[in-house]
């Protein structure tokens, strides 16, 4: 599929581009614990030689959702009426910056621990590949306050003690930052970054996608 660099991606690819988003955060936020994630599936990032496993997934409300796609719309000038589309997304709870779209109003975590709980239970099912090092990420495009983390960390690790195989991290991706839980020994980090970087990520993500849409392309044409 040939996919015009003025376009938003298709809904439809071989490469999900919120798994590209995830490989790419990791691989450049976190270089010394991350590199050359291969995308595949049940995990969906995985990497035999640092015997490391990554699941991910997506937690955000149907607002954040249709926040987002009229934001995609507004950046690749497919909006039939800007202005209009500003506002709704400000409606929305979305706030427009020179480099990207975030949400500043904090919302309930609830969509985080169901996140959490859906894949635990896939964790657990059989035909999962368990690594030595199981790993989730979660994006998000809420609000949270640093005091939070720590009480999100225990409700978390009340979830995973329910379960024979727990994840060891899990991460949680905000728009302008990478939280960190380390659900062994209970510690978290947070690493920050600004609208610029998070949108030079985006774009290496949406690079991985449309470079193999055009593999499979040339693959079926042959």
């Amino acid at each position: 599929m040939k996919i015009n660099k003025d376009e938003p991606l298709p809904r439809h690819t071989e490469y999900e581009w919120e798994e590209c988003y995830a490989k790419v955060v990791l691989e450049n936020l976190l270089k010394d614990e991350f590199y050359d994630l291969n995308i595949i599936d049940k995990p969906d990032l995985q990497n035999e030689e640092l015997n490391v496993g990554i699941e991910c997934t997506v937690s955000i409300n149907m607002e954040s959702m249709e926040a987002e796609y009229l934001y995609s719309e507004l950046t690749y000038g497919k909006s039939k009426n800007p202005d209009k589309c500003k506002e709704r997304i400000k409606r929305l709870g979305g706030n427009i910056t020179e480099y990207s779209m975030f949400e500043s109003r904090t919302v309930s975590l609830n969509s985080i621990l169901g996140a959490v709980r859906t894949k635990l239970k896939k964790l657990n099912e059989s035909g999962y590949k368990i690594f030595e090092k199981n790993y989730l990420l979660i994006r998000d495009c809420i609000y949270i306050p640093n005091q939070q983390i720590q009480g999100l960390e225990y409700s978390i690790g009340m979830i995973q003690s329910k379960y024979p195989v727990e994840f060891d991290k899990i991460y949680i991706l905000l728009n302008s930052k990478l939280i960190e839980l380390n659900m062994i020994d209970y510690t978290n980090k947070c690493i920050e970054f600004n609208s610029n970087t998070q949108y030079e990520l985006a774009e290496k993500a949406r690079d991985i996608v449309v470079k193999q849409e055009e593999k499979e392309k040339e693959k079926n044409d042959k």
